[in-house]
């Protein structure tokens, strides 16, 4: 990783994003076509740094792709050429365990997601009759909520249409760990589904909408008190820095003034409405884990608390 740190100053023009031997580039031209020609001029630099590092780039694994908006046209005419080989275009690629697709609607990765889970909930059938309560919500812990929480900042708040799936998984997982069944008879003869609120509460887990509202506002802590990368600096401003005017909002972070989605259910503007909820119910001034811990409660004790910020929605692609 240190031997590759300086490969960022082999292009004044484009971004790197640097994660081991796994490196990405980002540059953004209006024009497609202008786009690919441009980049094609970039990716000489980067070939002969690679070459006076005595270091090769692996074309077969090399692709690009264009993000867009999602009825936009793109018609390509240039091709990317990289050591006199043509590098494939792509809609969809893994970036560090999350499917990124061309137009960031995370469809893709959502149903990746769904895949893990499913596997996860396969484990927790094959238990359900030989271990306890306990022992299943520790299996639950291990092979399905990791793959809810990793990301779920970034591809949580996509359209309602694709993550509804995964909730349907997620609440047959909940079922398993207490053995209730999908439904049951009245005394009636009638069939009613079995409400998975009240077996949340119980296990004190987080249903689907809890868990991003809960890692959302943490990593809006983390910000607050700059334990992010510097990268997050420029992500919120506090009402403070715009005027100096001391109104009961000036400690409150601005919210952007956004109002197409998919931009509107970005963190830029969710981080901020649940920050500024929060503040008023949770300390900021504690520590890491007190805070996650007060968090959690003040989710589990309030009815529907997703609700409140006015997040999740249907696609209005």
């Amino acid at each position: 990783m240190i031997y590759i740190n300086d490969l960022s100053n082999a292009s004044k023009r484009v971004f790197l994003l640097l994660f081991a031997d796994d490196s990405n580039l980002f540059f953004s031209v209006n024009d497609p076509n202008s786009l690919v020609k441009s980049m094609c001029h970039e990716m000489t630099y980067v070939v002969d740094w690679l070459k006076l590092n005595k270091l090769s780039l692996n074309l077969k694994k090399t692709h690009f792709i264009i993000f867009r908006r999602p009825r936009a046209k793109i018609i390509l005419t240039e091709k990317l050429i990289v050591s006199n080989k043509t590098i494939g275009i792509v809609e969809h690629t893994k970036f560090l365990g999350v499917m990124i697709d061309q137009c960031l609607s995370f469809k893709k990765h959502i149903a990746y997601t769904k895949g893990k889970i499913s596997r996860g909930v396969g484990v927790l059938y094959k238990c359900r009759r030989t271990l306890g309560n306990k022992i299943m919500k520790t299996l639950y812990n291990t092979f399905v909520y990791p793959y809810f929480i990793y990301c779920i900042e970034v591809w949580g708040n996509s359209c309602k249409t694709y993550y509804n799936h995964i909730i349907t998984v997620h609440n047959r997982a909940i079922r398993l760990i207490v053995g209730a069944k999908k439904s049951y008879k009245t005394g009636t003869g009638a069939r009613k589904y079995t409400s998975v609120s009240p077996i949340f509460k119980r296990l004190k887990l987080l249903d689907f909408h809890e868990i991003y509202v809960n890692c959302v506002q943490l990593l809006m802590y983390k910000f607050y008190h700059n334990m992010l990368p510097d990268i997050y600096q420029e992500m919120c401003v506090l009402t403070s820095s715009i005027h100096d005017k001391f109104t009961r909002q000036r400690e409150n972070l601005s919210l952007p003034l956004i109002k197409k989605n998919p931009y509107f259910r970005t963190i830029r503007r969710t981080g901020v409405v649940m920050f500024n909820y929060f503040k008023t119910h949770i300390e900021l001034g504690v520590s890491c884990s007190v805070y996650k811990y007060k968090l959690k409660n003040q989710i589990l004790n309030c009815t529907n608390i997703w609700s409140k910020f006015d997040l999740f929605g249907e696609c209005n692609n």
